[in-house]
């Protein structure tokens, strides 16, 4: 927890450089109808097993001063307790996950935003077989821009999902809560 709360720390530390411009006069900042690529770190909670981390890279679309439609490829390497299995088994999973974002302006450089979404997980477990999963995730967080075109993030999502599996009955509970910080560049 540590870790996290010293990345959110560092990404409102950057963010005041943001303000700073606008402070000086460099106006604000209109992303409408661009793109943004982005890279993330990632510190994952399970809620039925142990802490991981992991990363990914963000596409994002913004059609309106609002809106921002987001397509993200991430990668995680956990433990996660699972029922029928004595010790933590070790899952790696690559969620695909598309996102829609309300994005809420609240200055000219700071734009927090909250959204929900759905997503594609590809699931891999080293002692049992897991099937992949669908999941659903809601989201909340702030970019802040640096200048018109380069952005640092933050970001908190929970997402809720479930496997099947062909080892053990019963489902494996993937649910897990995320702190996110990254990196984005905005184009035309």
């Amino acid at each position: 927890m540590k870790k996290v709360a010293l990345a959110l720390a560092a990404v409102l530390c950057v963010g005041s450089f943001a303000f700073a411009d606008v402070e000086a006069g460099r106006g604000t900042v209109d992303l409408s109808y661009s793109w943004g690529i982005g890279l993330k770190g990632t510190y994952l909670n399970m809620t039925d097993g142990d802490d991981g981390a992991g990363g990914g890279l963000v596409l994002t679309h913004v059609p309106s001063q609002v809106w921002a439609v987001e397509l993200e490829v991430d990668y995680f390497d956990v433990d996660a307790e699972v029922a029928g299995v004595t010790s933590a088994e070790k899952v790696e999973m690559i969620p695909v996950c598309l996102t829609i974002k309300y994005l809420a302006p609240v200055h000219s450089r700071l734009l927090p935003f909250i959204g929900g979404g759905i997503g594609y997980s590809f699931n891999n477990a080293d002692e049992i077989d897991i099937e992949n999963s669908m999941t659903w995730h809601v989201t909340g967080g702030v970019d802040i821009m640096l200048n018109e075109w380069w952005a640092v993030f933050g970001e908190a999502r929970y997402t809720w999902a479930k496997a099947d599996s062909n080892t053990i009955s019963g489902d494996v509970e993937l649910n897990n809560f995320s702190a996110s910080i990254g990196i984005r560049y905005y184009f035309e």
